[in-house]
């Protein structure tokens, strides 16, 4: 289409502005349903059942999981984890040498966190970072839970 960001902040009429519509397009900045309306009617996307699935995921991007509050002891990666786990239906895991995280008694987890820190980590951030690994099982016993399959290695029993 070609069209470049002020373009599209031009044709919305006011209801986006260059710099939003390329805070979007970078993702520091989280779309809203009227944002992505107005993308569309730019673009000329009339498919009403993508248009309706493009919203429904807007919808729930903004949604707020669990470990939000713990941003502050958490890695975009670690996040991305926790966000991957809570959607998925089966995980299936290989591991040799620790107990998967999902199967960890807080003792354990304690453990594992404090001797695999890049650096001597706070008690605090341990005790959060506990706290998550132990809300991340919740998977296991929501109404429709995770199916988890697991090899764990000798060494690691």
């Amino acid at each position: 289409m070609g069209l470049k960001q002020e373009d599209i902040a031009d044709r919305t009429g006011g209801a986006l502005h260059s710099v939003k519509v390329s805070r979007i397009e970078t993702a520091k900045t989280a779309a809203s349903a009227a944002d992505v309306t107005a993308i569309l009617d730019v673009i000329g996307v009339t498919d009403n059942e993508l248009r309706s699935s493009l919203l429904k995921l807007t919808r729930e991007g903004a949604r707020r999981g669990w470990w939000q509050s713990y941003r502050s002891v958490l890695s975009a990666e670690y996040e991305d984890l926790i966000s991957l786990e809570s959607e998925a239906r089966q995980i299936s895991t290989w591991q040799p040498s620790v107990i998967p995280g999902l199967l960890q008694t807080g003792d354990y987890a304690r453990q594992i966190i404090a001797a695999t820190a890049m650096s001597a980590a706070a008690e605090d951030r341990v005790d959060a970072l506990v706290e998550v690994r132990l809300a991340r099982q919740a998977v296991l016993t929501r109404d429709d839970p995770l199916a988890l399959w697991v090899i764990v290695g000798e060494a690691a029993l």
